[in-house]
């Protein structure tokens, strides 16, 4: 078992490659935006991953804003 961090595992391709990931028997925790949508995802996988867990943040650019489109 691998212990994996996705960034962005809330939705889109973050949440299918968390996923993917969980299907193989990896821990895996996840980043994201939007604490409801992360708590929703890590509930949705539990039975196959018990031990995964989520964080909200965003990620910023080197001047400390939020990147472009966020």
């Amino acid at each position: 078992m691998r212990r994996i961090i996705v960034t962005g595992g809330g939705a889109g391709m973050g949440r299918a490659i968390a996923e993917r990931f969980v299907r193989q028997g990896d821990e895996v925790h996840i980043l994201g935006r939007r604490e409801k949508v992360l708590e929703q995802v890590v509930a949705a996988n539990a039975e196959a991953s018990p031990d995964a867990g989520w964080t909200t943040g965003q990620v910023l650019g080197v001047n400390g804003g939020a990147l472009p489109g966020r």
